[in-house]
């Protein structure tokens, strides 16, 4: 039987995201209102301080992710900072899984229940419209085979800061 390699998985520390089927930066925006309502997480072309996140790996081997000292969580189909109390109780946790298929430091982001995960959604061919496009969450997609194969808007390119 073939030796399977253990997937290296992403320890607490500073990091960027990009999306993988536009290379965009993902961040909160770099112009915001100064409310305490939470804020979209979007596709931005430029990088800087503010689109680093910070991942805290808890004991169950979910994350954290937080953005400018906001946890990222999801609301409805689509992604945000939370600043201020909310309605309802959210969940902050995340599940980060490496497709390596997919290529080095490429990965799937799903919500604690496993049953979504964030999308790029809302953007043409090369990117065209991606600029402050808030990132979805919704349904993965991935092909029956082994090992499973996701659509480009499912992935994203997790580095060190």
């Amino acid at each position: 039987m073939p030796v399977i390699p253990k997937i290296p998985e992403l320890e607490t520390g500073n990091y960027v995201i990009k999306s993988f089927s536009t290379g965009y930066f993902v961040a909160r925006n770099s112009i915001e209102d100064k409310s305490l309502r939470s804020k979209a997480i979007v596709l931005r072309r430029e990088g800087g301080a503010d689109a680093t996140w910070v991942l805290i790996k808890n004991g169950d081997g979910t994350y954290n992710m937080v953005n400018r000292n906001t946890p990222a969580f999801q609301k409805g189909d689509k992604l945000f900072g939370l600043l201020g109390p909310e309605e309802q109780p959210v969940e902050v946790r995340w599940r980060i899984s490496a497709v390596p298929q997919h290529g080095k430091d490429v990965y799937i982001i799903e919500n604690y229940a496993g049953l979504e995960g964030w999308l790029v959604t809302g953007v043409g061919a090369n990117g065209t419209g991606a600029e402050r496009t808030q990132i979805s969450v919704g349904g993965l997609v991935a092909t029956r085979s082994l090992p499973p194969l996701y659509r480009t808007n499912e992935l994203f390119i997790i580095k060190r800061a």
